[in-house]
């Protein structure tokens, strides 16, 4: 088996039940309203994604709790990802986060933009270790952030819904070179439809010479398969 990632995770789910340090007073609203700000964004993304298929551009609103302007699901998961310094040589096969796809929706991702100063800077100096995305020739390259900007991928749901126009790509966060200790911090939102939704192939993304590839699924099944898959 491959050794555990080089990570450490806090999971946000914006409910009762999640677990904050307390004895940091703002952290929990600080950290609520950046859910909530992912959560408009979400909206836009997915209006934009229905203009780019040609459908309304509300066609995703039903598949997510509206609120306030915002889309809000059980599916959506903020994750904040603390990659510790690397002061000893990592294990043989070991990463800071193994390669993957992620499991539903879009996922906002927040790059450590710099090691050093404002994190929306307009010159940066990303710390090395970072994304990378494998290619169609099985190579992976590095995906640095852009000044000012998330990087987006597309989950398996995606996939799915658009019957391969929107792929669900492999990534993993690679080791920073030999002897270099820069620690990173990565903000993931993870998206995803109510856990209800039945993920089906959308109305132009399949016709005769292109039929759908993949059977219609509630987002909750897929998503308990593949965490049943990661943790086995």
């Amino acid at each position: 088996a491959r050794p555990p990632d080089s990570v450490e995770n806090m999971l946000v789910h914006r409910r009762d039940h999640d677990v904050l340090p307390e004895e940091i007073p703002e952290y929990k609203e600080a950290t609520y309203t950046y859910f909530d700000q992912l959560a408009k964004l979400l909206r836009v993304l997915m209006e934009i994604t229905a203009c780019a298929l040609e459908l309304e551009r509300d066609y995703f609103e039903k598949f997510f709790d509206n609120e306030n302007g915002t889309y809000q699901s059980e599916g959506n998961t903020l994750r904040l990802a603390w990659y510790p310094p690397q002061t000893e040589p990592p294990e043989p096969g070991q990463l800071r986060y193994g390669e993957h796809t992620d499991y539903t929706g879009f996922t906002l991702l927040w790059q450590d933009h710099n090691r050093q100063g404002p994190q929306t800077a307009a010159e940066i100096d990303p710390p090395l270790g970072g994304l990378q995305v494998r290619m169609p020739d099985g190579k992976f390259v590095d995906c640095p952030p852009v000044p000012g900007a998330f990087t987006v991928n597309a989950g398996d749901l995606i996939q799915v819904w658009t019957n391969d126009v929107f792929l669900s790509n492999t990534h993993r966060v690679a080791n920073p070179p030999d002897g270099d200790a820069t620690r990173r911090i990565s903000l993931v939102f993870f998206s995803g439809p109510t856990p209800d939704s039945l993920i089906e192939c959308l109305p132009g993304c399949s016709d005769e010479d292109r039929p759908a590839r993949y059977a219609p699924i509630r987002s909750r099944d897929h998503l308990l398969r593949k965490l049943a898959a990661s943790n086995s």
